[in-house]
This record gives C-alpha cells, structure tokens and sequence, in this order.
C-alpha cells in the first residue's frame, strides 16, 4: 500500500505585481534552488519533494490552472500539472534561475503553490540501513536550507517511527552474523534511531510486514 507522509507543508504565496488581474508572477530564483536540493542534492530514494498546486476555489479544477517562466517579458517553458496537482518545473543554472519570472494564472483566493517533502513508501521487507536512514539527513539539510540563518531553531530529526496493522518486528542483521530484533508496543509502533555506528555498519533491515506508514521523528 502506498503512503505519503507529510512532513513539511510551505504555501508559497506569490505576490501580485502591476500585470493582468488574474497573473501573479514570483522570481524563480527560490523555486529553482529548491528543485535543485531536492533533485540533485540528496541521496536517499525515499525522500520526495513536489510542488504542487493548491486549489481554493472549488470551481477550479488543475486544467485552468497554467503556470510558466519568462526571461526579458518572454515565455521560455511551461510547467506541467498532472491529475494529483503536482508540478514539474525545469532546473536552471542559477544565473539563468535569476533572471527568470514565474507567473500563476489565478488569484491567490483561487489557487496557490505549495511545497511539500514527503516520504516514498517501503515496498520491500528487507532493506539496508543507510539506504533508509539517509533520508534523516537529507530532510534535515532540506529544512536546514529551507530556514536560512533561522535553520538553528529547528531540532533535527533523528529517528523514524514504523506503524503496522499487527504485531511485527524488524531485525537487524549484520555482516559478522549479529542479530538484533525490535518488535512493536502496544499501538503497533517502533521506533528507530539514527545512530553514526549503524550508518558506518549498514546492517540489513528485515521487516516481518511492510509498514503501513512511517514517519521521521524529532
């Protein structure tokens, strides 16, 4: 079963400049240095960071919705929304990301651009430590970037919390042989820390059932 988990939810309300009463326009700079972490800077396969488009008035739907860049007043691409909102939106080398104007074609009372990070669903019981693990660290320089000079505010997360339907466990299972099981509480829950000497020893994870959902934790 396939499950997104929320972790960071950012309305990006784009300002209204002096253009048509239903064009809104934003400088593309921010935008492109997001999708260039998320893309080309992480390396976990479990961390998924989309724009998408947030609708407001019900009367809308994702086909009136356009979005799309222009450099010197003129259009040079334009962005594609699939069925569940998401936007893609082409990386550009910073100079060119500078220069470049994003325009939404709906007042903000209509529609808006969020960020989301989400995490991609487990689909296999047996998986490697750092593999799972990494995606701590990429959510936590994702954030850390995200806030700036403020980024010394926000605690880091340092564990994932596992959920299944039943009673489960997860084993860790080492090179040399070594053997460690954690098993659910009483919510069906467990809990794993991120920890340097596991990331340096990547011990296999086994799960006995696929979690139901997960969730990196402070």
């Amino acid at each position: 079963m396939k499950t997104h988990i929320t972790v960071i939810g950012i309305i990006l309300f784009l300002t209204t400049h002096s253009v048509r009463a239903q064009e809104r326009k934003i400088e593309y700079e921010e935008f492109n240095q997001v999708l260039d972490i998320a893309q080309n800077r992480v390396n976990s396969d479990y961390f998924v960071c989309v724009f998408k488009v947030k609708i407001k008035n019900t009367a809308l739907n994702y086909d009136d919705i356009s979005i799309w860049l222009t450099q010197n007043g003129k259009e040079i691409a334009r962005a594609k929304i699939d069925d569940k909102g998401n936007i893609t939106l082409p990386i550009l080398n910073p100079d060119k990301a500078e220069k470049t104007t994003l325009h939404l074609n709906q007042l903000e009372q209509d529609a808006s651009i969020s960020l989301y990070t989400d995490v991609a669903p487990i689909t296999t019981k047996k998986v490697m430590y750092r593999d799972l693990f990494v995606l701590l660290e990429d959510m936590n320089h994702f954030t850390d970037v995200m806030a700036g000079g403020m980024s010394w505010l926000i605690p880091s997360l340092d564990e994932i919390e596992f959920r299944f339907e039943r009673s489960a466990t997860i084993l860790f299972n080492t090179e040399n042989g070594d053997k460690q099981e954690f098993g659910t509480d009483k919510e069906n829950k467990i809990t794993i820390p991120l920890k340097k000497a596991w990331m340096k020893m990547n011990p296999e994870l086994e799960f006995s059932d696929l979690p139901t959902r997960y969730e990196p934790k402070l």
